[in-house]
C-alpha cells in the first residue's frame, strides 16, 4: 500500500498501463530477472489477488447452497426462464425481463427439466412443478443458483476495473475485499434472483460510461450500449439507475470542462452526440434481444393497431405516426413490444404499491427512509464508517483542487461514486413504493466499496507508524470475521445496530425469504417431533417438504402443541394480527434466522399471561 499515490484524485486516468515502460538492461541476466520480478510484483500481483478474492466469493456462495430451500422468488424466476427457453413464450410475471431468468434456467434445462405449461400470469406453480415434480429438487435448484455466479464475477471484475483506473491497484483490491465481506451481497448472489445480475451489469455500465465521458468514441458507445441493454434485460430498475448516473455525471463533466480554459469554449462534438444516440439504440436492441431473436412487423394489415406503441405515444400525434410507419415497413425485434409490457407491468406495480413491513408497520406505499435504515442496519459497521468517511474525503479533496485552481477536466471522476450514491439513493427513497428489501439498492454497494477502499489507503499512507498499521490490520481482520460468524446466513445478516430482534426493523427478503424450511425439517427430525402446526407464507409446496405431521395453523386460532412460525407470516398475515396470540409465549428456539419454534401447552385466558409447559417433551432451552 505504501507504493500508491497519496491522493487518488491525482491518478492519471488516461493511462491504461500497469507500470511505466522500462528498458531492459542489456547483457545482464540477473538484472533482467530482477526487472521481471519487479514487473510481476507491480502488474501481475494485484490481478492474482483480485482473482483469489473473486474465487473466494464464489466458493462462499456455493458453500451456502446446502443449507437452504428455495427462497420466495426462485420458483417463478426459474419457471419464466424455462418457459422462454423451452416454449419460446414469456408470460410469467412479465415485470422482470428474462436475461437473468434464462441464466437460471439453462442449467436445469440441460439437466432435462422442461416446462409443464401451467397457465400464467403467475409462474409460482410452474416453478413448484419444476422443482418438486421432477424428483430433482436439489439438483435443479443448485444448477439454477450456479447460473448466478457469472454475474457475481462480472460485478467484482467491474468494481476492480473501476477502482484500478480511477484510484489505484491497492484501492481496487480493497474495494473487492469490502464488497465480498458484505454478507447481504453474498447471500443474494447465492440464490436464483435478479438483483445481483442487475447490480453487476449496472456497475459494468457505470464503468464504461465513465470511460466514454473521458473520451467519447463509438467503441465505448458500443460497450455502454451493450452493457446497459443487458442490465435492463435483467431488471427494469437498471433504466433509472443508469439514466440517473449518466445525467449526474454528464452534468458534472460539463461543469468541470467549463472550469477548464482549454476546453471551456468547445461545443459538443458531432461525434459525441452521435455516439450517445448510438449508445441508446444499441441498448434498446440489446435488451430486445434478451426476449429472443425473432423479428416481425409490429403493424400490418392483420394487426393495424399496436397497443404497445399506443401505450407509449397515445393514439395519435407526430411520434405515433412515425413509429407506426416504421413498424409497418421495418421488421423489428419482437422483444421491443414485450419490453413495453414489462415496463407497464412494473409501473402499475409501483403505482399500486406492495405490502411492505418496516419498523413494526405495514404499508402499501412504502417509506421514504426505508433504504436509508436498511443500509444502516445491514451493512457491516466498518464498511459503513469507511464509506461515510470516504465520501467526505473524496468531496473535500476535489473541493481543495477547485479552490487551488489545480483541477483538470477529468479530476472529478474519482468523485463519481459519491455523486451516483447520493442521486440514486435520493431517487429510490423518493420514488419507490416497493420497499421489500435492501436488495433493490444493491447497486449502491460497489460505490460504497470504492469510497471505503480509497479512504483506507489514504489512512494507511497518512499514519505511517507501526502501531497505526497494526490497528488497521486488526480492524480489517475483525471485519473479515463476519464471513465466519454469519455463515451461512449471509442473506439474513444484520449488524449490531439492529439489536437482538432485527425482525422489528426489516423482514421480507432481508431476514425471512422462506429459506429455512430445510433447517426446520432437520431440527424437528432431531427432536423426534411427530406433528406440529406451521405458520408460513412463501412459495414452497408444504406437502412435498417431508415435514413431520405438518398441519397449517388457521389465522386467529390459538393452537397448542409444537408451533413453527415464520417471522414474515407472523408479521403480515391479517395485518400482523392473525397470529398475535403467539406474543404471549416465549419461543423455544429460532430455526435458522427466520422461523420461531414454540411449544404451547394451553391457551391463556388473560392477555400477556405466559405458560410454556408443553404437551410434548421440550428440549433444553439454552
Amino acid at each position: 500500500m505504501h507504493g500508491q499515490t497519496e491522493n487518488p484524485l491525482q491518478h492519471t486516468s488516461g493511462s491504461d498501463s500497469d507500470t511505466e515502460t522500462q528498458s531492459e538492461p542489456p547483457g545482464n541476466p540477473a538484472a533482467r530477472w530482477h526487472l521481471s520480478a519487479a514487473l510481476i510484483r507491480g502488474a501481475a500481483l494485484p490481478r492474482f489477488i483480485a482473482i483469489a478474492l473473486i474465487l473466494t466469493a464464489c466458493t462462499l456462495c456455493v458453500a451456502t447452497y446446502r443449507y437452504f430451500e428455495h427462497t420466495w422468488d426462485e420458483p417463478e424466476h426459474i419457471a419464466a426462464g424455462m418457459q422462454l427457453i423451452d416454449k419460446g413464450i414469456y408470460t410469467y410475471d412479465i415485470q422482470h425481463p428474462p436475461l437473468a431468468r434464462v441464466a437460471m434456467a439453462v442449467g436445469p434445462y440441460l439437466a432435462g427439466a422442461r416446462s409443464f405449461g401451467e397457465p400464467g400470469p403467475s409462474g409460482e406453480q410452474e416453478g413448484r412443478d419444476l422443482l418438486y415434480r421432477t424428483g430433482k429438487y436439489t439438483l435443479l435448484l443448485t444448477l439454477a443458483r450456479l447460473g448466478m455466479l457469472p454475474f457475481l464475477i462480472v460485478l467484482l471484475t467491474a468494481t476492480w476495473l473501476w477502482g484500478k483506473r480511477y484510484f489505484g491497484a491497492a484501492q481496487a483490491n480493497l474495494a473487492l475485499f469490502f464488497l465480498i465481506t458484505t454478507p447481504p451481497i453474498l447471500g443474494h448472489a447465492a440464490v436464483a434472483a435478479v438483483d445481483i445480475p442487475c447490480t453487476a451489469l449496472c456497475t459494468l455500465s457505470f464503468y464504461f460510461l465513465l470511460r466514454w465521458l473521458e473520451k467519447p468514441s463509438y467503441a465505448w458507445s458500443i460497450a455502454v450500449g451493450i452493457a446497459s441493454g443487458l442490465a435492463i434485460g435483467t431488471k427494469l430498475s437498471a433504466i433509472p439507475f443508469i439514466g440517473i448516473a449518466a445525467i449526474t455525471w454528464t452534468c458534472m463533466h460539463w461543469i468541470s470542462n467549463a472550469r477548464n480554459p482549454a476546453v471551456a469554449n468547445r461545443k459538443v462534438s458531432v461525434r459525441a452526440a452521435s455516439s450517445a444516440v448510438a449508445t441508446m439504440l444499441i441498448a434498446l436492441l440489446s435488451v430486445s434481444f434478451c426476449y429472443g431473436f425473432k423479428f416481425k412487423f409490429l403493424v400490418d394489415d392483420s394487426h393495424p393497431v399496436n397497443a404497445a406503441i399506443d401505450y407509449m405515444t397515445g393514439s395519435h400525434g407526430a411520434l405515433h405516426s412515425v413509429l407506426y410507419a416504421v413498424a409497418r415497413h421495418v421488421p423489428l425485434p419482437a422483444g421491443m413490444e414485450r419490453l413495453v409490457w414489462s415496463i407497464k407491468a412494473l409501473l402499475d406495480h409501483n403505482n399500486y404499491g406492495h405490502l411492505s413491513y418496516f419498523m413494526g408497520k405495514l404499508d402499501l406505499k412504502g417509506w421514504w427512509d426505508f433504504y436509508i435504515v436498511a443500509i444502516g442496519v445491514k451493512t457491516p459497521l466498518l464498511l459503513l464508517a469507511m464509506t461515510l468517511g470516504g465520501f467526505a474525503w473524496l468531496a473535500w479533496s476535489y473541493t481543495e483542487k477547485l479552490r487551488t485552481g489545480n483541477a483538470a477536466a477529468t479530476d472529478w471522476m474519482p468523485l463519481a461514486p459519491v455523486l451516483a450514491f447520493v442521486t440514486l439513493l435520493f431517487f429510490c427513497s423518493a420514488y419507490s413504493h416497493i420497499n421489500i428489501g435492501l436488495r433493490h439498492v444493491f447497486v449502491l454497494y460497489p460505490l460504497m466499496a470504492l469510497a471505503a477502499a480509497a479512504l483506507t489507503v489514504k489512512l494507511w499512507q497518512s499514519f505511517s507508524s507501526a502501531t497505526a498499521h497494526v490497528v488497521m490490520i486488526i480492524l480489517l481482520m475483525w471485519h473479515t470475521s463476519i464471513l465466519w460468524t454469519s455463515f451461512p446466513d449471509y442473506l439474513a445478516y444484520f449488524n449490531p445496530l439492529a439489536g437482538d430482534h432485527p425482525e422489528h426493523i426489516l423482514i421480507d427478503s432481508d431476514l425471512d425469504w422462506g429459506q429455512d424450511l430445510k433447517r426446520l425439517r432437520e431440527r424437528l427430525d432431531d427432536m423426534h417431533v411427530k406433528d406440529f402446526g406451521l405458520i408460513y407464507r412463501g412459495t414452497a409446496d408444504i406437502n412435498s417438504e417431508h415435514l413431520p405431521g405438518v398441519y397449517m395453523v388457521p389465522p386467529f386460532t390459538p393452537t397448542t402443541g409444537w408451533i413453527a412460525a415464520s417471522l414474515y407470516a407472523k408479521a403480515t398475515v391479517g395485518n400482523g394480527k392473525a397470529y398475535a396470540w403467539l406474543d404471549n409465549y416465549m419461543p423455544v428456539e429460532r430455526i435458522g434466522k427466520s422461523i420461531e419454534l414454540y411449544c404451547i401447552a394451553n391457551i391463556p385466558q388473560k392477555p400477556h399471561s405466559f405458560d410454556c409447559t408443553c404437551l410434548h417433551p421440550c428440549p433444553d432451552q439454552k
